[in-house]
């Protein structure tokens, strides 16, 4: 802003003095071959007045936007290409005000000067012209992912069919805290919070495991019977029957294997005490969140949160009622209460870390539900026990 205006304060002083040179010129019978330019110098002066006008009230006027940002405001409302073309090859703007004044060299005769000043101008004007283009196609771009967005907003809050806040991009200390209370409050007012990443993976994952087709028109009243069904069929013991039999058929797949012995000792690693500590949700780690939707879901126990929305069936992940059967089972043991969720993982947070003499066996039941947390992550089962030992947030991920 201070260049700015030190370029106006110059422009006050210049655009006089040569429009008064130029008036000289004009009115002087014996001025400067005043005969042969007497239309060009009298434009001249008129865009050395102009020139005054534009330092005076940029002088004046704190927030008057510049010619740059006057274009680029108006392109953000321009859909077509004829659009951009009239609002860039508008003459009345001061970029092409300024062409004007190189038609007084061809007046005065000099045909080389004024070709290779048009050529400059053309070659600056030519680069402006790519540079509004670019920043009018990336608006465009812009616009419709946001348009998009907000559209994917709306569907996810009529597919959560409760009460629900969106929540931008902002520091994550904010939203940790505004989690907290959503929790507080829930148990007075009868919910349990759930954080969603707002994404399109996410929200097809749901609807598809909801019985919904996305080329159809989504049905509240089936989604509501769906949830009703996935919860009065949800068992605690069949989440942890399948716990143990997949642990089972990892550990008979390992003994079929010739260095058998080898691959357990490379699996469950040695005991150890160099693990980190989680004591709040992956998805405050950084310093701003990405885009969210706390939902406040009427249900009284925080497993059935995965029930309201289903959440599995691809790759290495269980499907959706296995998982909201373990999610019943570690409720019902550890108070284990589903915090948020993505397109490819789940938070759960526990009210304490858990005791030693059971975070090993919690741990392989944990690796046998999401592989991906030790072969992608801890790297071993001990190490993912010493993680649980120290840790209030259990983080599951499927690649």
């Amino acid at each position: 802003m201070n260049k700015k205006r030190s370029l106006a304060r110059i422009a006050l002083i210049v655009c006089p003095i040569l429009a008064m040179w130029a008036l000289y010129s004009l009115l002087t019978p014996n001025g400067l071959v005043a005969n042969n330019m007497r239309i060009a110098l009298a434009g001249f002066v008129a865009l050395m007045a102009h020139g005054c006008y534009r330092a005076w009230k940029h002088l004046h006027k704190e927030n008057e936007l510049s010619e740059v940002e006057e274009t680029e405001r108006k392109l953000q409302n321009v859909q077509s290409l004829s659009g951009f073309l009239s609002v860039f090859f508008n003459p009345k703007d001061m970029r092409f005000r300024t062409m004007a004044s190189i038609f007084i060299i061809l007046c005065i005769g000099d045909t080389k000067a004024f070709w290779f000043f048009l050529g400059l101008l053309i070659v600056i004007k030519g680069a402006l012209f790519i540079q509004y283009y670019r920043y009018w196609k990336a608006y465009q771009k812009l616009s419709i992912a946001n348009a998009q967005h907000e559209a994917l907003i709306e569907k996810m809050r009529f597919l959560a069919d409760c009460p629900s806040t969106y929540i931008a991009p902002t520091k994550s200390e904010d939203v940790s805290n505004m989690f907290a209370e959503a929790r507080q409050r829930g148990q007075k007012e009868g919910f349990i919070p759930i954080l969603l990443y707002v994404d399109e993976y996410l929200y097809s994952s749901i609807l598809t495991n909801l019985g919904i087709n996305e080329d159809e028109d989504v049905d509240i009243d089936k989604i509501r019977a769906k949830r009703k069904e996935l919860i009065s069929n949800a068992s605690s013991e069949e989440g942890k029957k399948w716990l143990d039999n997949r642990l089972q058929e990892i550990k008979n797949s390992i003994q079929e294997e010739k260095d058998s012995q080898n691959t357990i000792k490379q699996l469950w690693g040695e005991p150890t005490n160099e693990a980190s500590s989680q004591l709040t949700l992956f998805a405050f780690d950084e310093e701003t969140t990405k885009h969210l939707l706390l939902a406040e879901v009427p249900v009284t126990e925080a497993w059935q949160l995965l029930a309201w929305f289903p959440f599995g069936d691809w790759n290495d992940c269980p499907p959706c009622e296995d998982i909201i059967n373990i999610s019943k089972y570690w409720y019902d043991t550890y108070n284990a209460t589903p915090a948020c969720l993505s397109c490819d993982s789940i938070e759960i947070t526990v009210d304490k870390p858990i005791d030693e003499e059971l975070s090993l066996a919690l741990a392989e039941k944990q690796y046998a539900f999401c592989p991906d947390v030790v072969e992608q992550g801890l790297e071993t089962i001990q190490a993912l026990a010493d993680y649980l030992r120290k840790s209030t947030v259990w983080f599951f991920w499927w690649d």
